[in-house]
């Protein structure tokens, strides 16, 4: 069976035999967790590249085998426990589900991460009337009251098309780029959830992290960005974020951009709102 694979399917029919095999002792408590939440469980059974998670890399590549396995499991237990019956059930079922609409034609989501589940479960996206991704930032929960954000993604800046996809994203958010407009979501979604700590991902930890690979897979500047939304390095190694930004004020703002941040601010507030609306009115 291996000979027929040739070298390099033989090599990855072992590694994975040889995670799976390490990752045995410890996966009682992730079906335990499934057994008592049928609604991810269905999803699992339906999807079983999702099991992979657990003897492959999840959101953090130090992780060992038990490790792996509980933040799996943990998961899963508080994202029911945020997202509330309906919401769970419509999210496992691949819905995507409509928090906020920057403007006609642009749409905030909360759904699966259909990007690479291995960066976290679930998912915000910026998406399109087509349902075309633009945007997204993955996350999991570290506990009931922590989330991590395990990716952010976007275009390709390389590509002309790219570039104008984020101009015309940045222009309609009155200048806020599509980046922080995500965290300024996120940021949201963990206010209805009574989220009190999140955490950004250090690139030497996320699970393309691999130092000789580093450079080619993760193109976005993780550490600027962060340092940017006002984080700190943490003791763990990741980053230390803020639950909120603090408004720029007037005296630090150009007189004749005065106006546009008046209106970035009126959307945020509203957002804000509306996705508070909208997990509370789905949820419990």
């Amino acid at each position: 069976m291996l000979a027929s694979r040739g070298a390099s399917g033989a090599t990855a029919w072992v590694k994975t035999w040889w995670r799976m095999q390490r990752s045995r002792a410890h996966q009682e408590s992730l079906l335990d967790v499934l057994a008592k939440h049928p609604v991810w469980a269905q999803r699992f059974d339906q999807h079983p590249g999702y099991f992979h998670c657990a003897i492959s890399h999840y959101v953090d590549r130090r992780f060992s085998s038990a490790q792996r396995v509980s933040a799996l499991a943990q998961d899963l237990v508080i994202a029911d426990r945020c997202f509330g019956p309906e919401l769970s059930a419509r999210v496992s079922s691949g819905e995507r589900v409509l928090l906020w609409s920057l403007q006609e034609g642009v749409h905030l989501c909360l759904g699966l991460n259909d990007v690479s589940v291995h960066e976290g479960l679930w998912a915000l996206s910026l998406r399109d009337d087509t349902g075309r991704r633009l945007y997204l930032l993955s996350f999991s929960f570290r506990s009931p009251e922590a989330m991590l954000v395990a990716t952010l993604q976007g275009p390709a800046a390389s590509e002309e098309s790219g570039l104008c996809l984020v101009r015309r994203l940045t222009k309609q958010a009155q200048g806020l780029r599509p980046q922080a407009l995500m965290m300024a979501a996120l940021r949201a979604v963990c206010g209805a959830w009574q989220i009190g700590a999140i955490a950004g991902i250090a690139p030497q930890h996320h699970i393309k992290g691999r130092w000789n690979l580093r450079c080619k897979r993760l193109r976005f500047d993780y550490v600027g960005f962060w340092q940017e939304q006002g984080g700190c390095e943490a003791s763990d190694g990741h980053w230390s974020l803020p639950l909120m930004l603090a408004p720029r004020p007037p005296q630090d703002i150009a007189p004749q951009k005065r106006a546009m941040y008046k209106r970035r601010q009126h959307m945020i507030d509203c957002m804000n709102s509306q996705i508070a609306k909208s997990l509370n009115g789905s949820s419990h």
